[in-house]
């Protein structure tokens, strides 16, 4: 009789001989795991999209360039975001920025009456709109702007442009060619968006 093995497995062949006490594997014919596409290091977004309460997420910077999105939803990117050559942003949409928003030629929001017409614009490192329209709440702007901005970084700029509504700056505030007159505001209070009620120190409503 014979004291020899052979079994096949995941690894290969295996073959033992229990007299002689040696066992012998053989190891499967190598194969090439498929390498994964590179990541993009920029998105570029043209046409029509509609987010259907959906969230649209970057990985890399994002240019929408006449670009249509129709809310409500989110956009979000890890990187810079940017709106060019007449890009139309409707209501109810969140722009969330890990760098900065960008902003040419281009119009944001259709009206401050509500947050279905209202954009929300976060900034990591800033908010540059040049030659633009924006409706809502956002960090910095330097457009024509109606709504809220609200600015906790380092500078705050606004040149040439137009802002209806109210500019909160805890630093750096420059204004330079610009206009600022009263204004709605978007219904922003009880909502997601970190702001409370209250009275500013010094005013004639704390006294």
């Amino acid at each position: 009789t014979s004291n020899e093995t052979m079994t096949v497995g995941n690894s290969g062949i295996n073959y033992s001989n229990t007299i002689n006490g040696y066992v012998t594997i053989t190891p499967p014919s190598q194969t090439t795991e498929p390498e994964e596409p590179p990541v993009p290091s920029s998105y570029t977004e043209t046409g029509t999209i509609n987010l259907e309460g959906n969230t649209s997420t970057y990985g890399a910077a994002v240019t929408f360039d006449g670009a249509t999105v129709n809310g409500p939803g989110k956009i979000i990117s890890s990187n810079d975001i940017i709106f060019i050559n007449s890009s139309n942003i409707s209501g109810g949409i969140e722009i969330i920025s890990g760098g900065g928003i960008v902003i040419q030629n281009s119009v944001l929001g259709t009206g401050v009456s509500s947050l279905t017409n209202s954009v929300i614009l976060y900034g990591a490192t800033g908010l540059e709109v040049g030659n633009g329209t924006v409706h809502g709440l956002s960090i910095i702007a330097d457009a024509n702007y109606y709504g809220a901005l609200y600015n906790s970084a380092t500078d705050c700029n606004m040149t040439n442009s137009q802002l209806t509504g109210s500019l909160v700056s805890s630093s750096g505030l420059n204004v330079l060619n610009c206009t600022i007159t009263k204004g709605d505001l978007p219904p922003i209070y009880e909502t997601v968006f970190g702001f409370e009620e209250m009275v500013i120190y010094g005013s004639y409503l704390e006294y």
